[in-house]
């Protein structure tokens, strides 16, 4: 590295300018071990009741006087007080009982049942997938409907009467995924195959703001995939609203062992495009006050219904909160804390919904973004000189490795393999996955002006062959993945030596630069 490089900001001073993010921690944290270790609520209350007012009275009475009672005492205080309430949230919250043993069907033979679908409709090769809620039971299942009765024939909202014979959901044979605990996260423990002679559908008639959302996601699916039923419309579906029901098993492999398959997962890379689109769409309103809360409220409203239309899943959720807070910061003209914004959306997000941290979305978005603000600069710091084609691929490498590290230990422990191409089909993934979302943006304001959508959604589908097939050619590669698993205390192990690392990188890039 040469010298007269400009100094990289060291990480620990990158956590004391950002204060929320260690009282989120601690947050979190409560959540992790109310998860494991059981507890009473009324207990979990006494104590809480017990160490709130102690802290409220050093705060009150004592705080000017400075000694170990606010230098030690109260910051121990507030950070039990913080992993209590985490502890108490996920202990009142209901997730703990998401067990296939709590079901309440599960150990029945047949059922004469009325359900509501109230999740995706998928079309498979030999039925219908739809996720259910038995109206009499309140619990979620997953049916599969014979195709008879027409594909078209079943929608969101809709009733269904049919006879079912409850299964437990199993992991598939072979792979190292836990799928049920992944239905269970979800509410789902049962399914079952319906017949077209033992099923009575009643449309829906009244749908509320919930289910219109649905059913706009459900048309805008259909918009893409109706006469082009192939797997580069499948592509398009999963790139651009997550959903992957639309894209077989072999693709997913593809893009899996080259390293690309959180592009079908909908997160900050989406709303990143969407921000940028909508910032540049807006500009005119100018950078005055007015002009950026006018510019605020339109993006908002573009952000926050695409948020809404892919379900509000935590890594979407996470990235809309984050631009939020970022143009609000503009507004306020304070310094917008990439670590404080992300700290505070998972505040938000599992105040509302503790079980959230649980979610792979949700930890696999926050590593990588944690990755970006600690590692990212790092890396990128070591090409200063160059032009600018090599100045944006090494921003690319850069940004690839550093969510790539973030996010291994999460990946190995789930799935237990790693990438080895994933620079090489970064480097192209990423910027053609960006052209593919501002073309359907183009296609979306097309079909609503019903202008040329047919050509733009040609233009669309070339662009996501192509990408299919850089994925089959990476994937065929030899050693395309690495077979790697983790116990617990391995990844516990592991996760100590990465923090580490994330404190001691840029100290250690500063004194060889000097």
């Amino acid at each position: 590295m040469k010298s007269g490089k400009v100094g990289i900001i060291s990480n620990i001073d990158i956590v004391r300018r950002s204060p929320i993010f260690i009282p989120t921690m601690l947050y979190l944290f409560g959540i992790l071990i109310g998860s494991r270790y059981h507890a009473e609520i009324k207990t979990l209350l006494r104590v809480l009741f017990l160490v709130i007012p102690i802290a409220f009275f050093i705060i009150t009475r004592r705080y000017n006087r400075r000694g170990i009672h606010t230098d030690i005492l109260l910051p121990v205080l507030l950070g039990f007080s913080l992993l209590l309430a985490g502890w108490l949230n996920v202990r009142t919250s209901g997730y703990l009982k998401q067990r296939s043993e709590c079901s309440k069907i599960a150990g029945i033979e047949y059922l004469e049942a009325s359900c509501k679908i109230t999740g995706e409709i998928a079309e498979k090769e030999r039925s219908i997938q739809a996720e259910v809620t038995l109206i009499e039971y309140n619990e979620k299942m997953l049916l599969y409907l014979d195709k008879k009765i027409g594909v078209g024939s079943v929608g969101i909202g809709d009733t269904l009467k049919c006879r079912i014979k409850p299964q437990k959901i199993s992991n598939y044979p072979g792979s190292t995924f836990d799928y049920v605990r992944y239905m269970e996260r979800k509410g789902i423990y049962c399914t079952s195959y319906v017949k077209a002679k033992d099923l009575i559908v009643k449309k829906l008639k009244k749908p509320t703001i919930r289910e219109r959302i649905m059913l706009a996601k459900e048309w805008y699916i259909k918009s893409l995939t109706k006469d082009n039923d192939s797997q580069e419309s499948g592509i398009l579906v999963s790139l651009t609203i997550g959903d992957k029901s639309h894209i077989n098993s072999e693709t997913r492999d593809s893009f899996s062992k080259a390293g690309t398959m959180h592009l079908m997962a909908v997160s900050g890379l989406h709303v990143s495009f969407i921000y940028a689109f909508t910032s540049a769409l807006f500009s005119f309103f100018g950078k005055g006050r007015k002009g950026r809360i006018i510019k605020l409220i339109m993006s908002s409203l573009f952000i926050w219904g695409y948020t809404a239309l892919v379900g509000f899943s935590p890594s979407i959720t996470r990235a809309s909160v984050m631009a939020t807070l970022f143009e609000l910061s503009l507004i306020t003209e304070r310094d917008g804390s990439g670590l404080n914004s992300l700290s505070l959306s998972a505040l938000i997000i599992t105040l509302i919904n503790p079980q959230s941290l649980f979610d792979l979305g949700f930890q696999l978005s926050f590593s990588a973004i944690l990755s970006i603000i600690f590692i990212y600069p790092c890396l990128n710091n070591m090409m200063n000189n160059g032009k600018w084609l090599i100045k944006y691929v090494w921003t690319i490498l850069s940004m690839s490795i550093a969510c790539q590290i973030g996010t291994s230990l999460i990946t190995i422990y789930n799935f237990q393999t790693i990438p080895i191409y994933f620079l090489l089909t970064n480097i192209i993934a990423i910027p053609l996955s960006g052209i593919i979302l501002y073309i359907a943006l183009i296609h979306a304001f097309a079909m609503g002006v019903g202008f040329h959508e047919y050509i733009v959604m040609k233009i669309l589908l070339l662009l996501c062959r192509f990408l299919a097939w850089v994925m089959d050619r990476v994937e065929s590669l030899p050693f395309s993945t690495i077979k790697c698993s983790l116990n617990n205390r391995e990844a516990g192990i592991l996760l100590f030596f990465l923090v580490a690392f994330f404190f001691y990188m840029p100290q250690f890039l500063q004194k060889n630069d000097t």
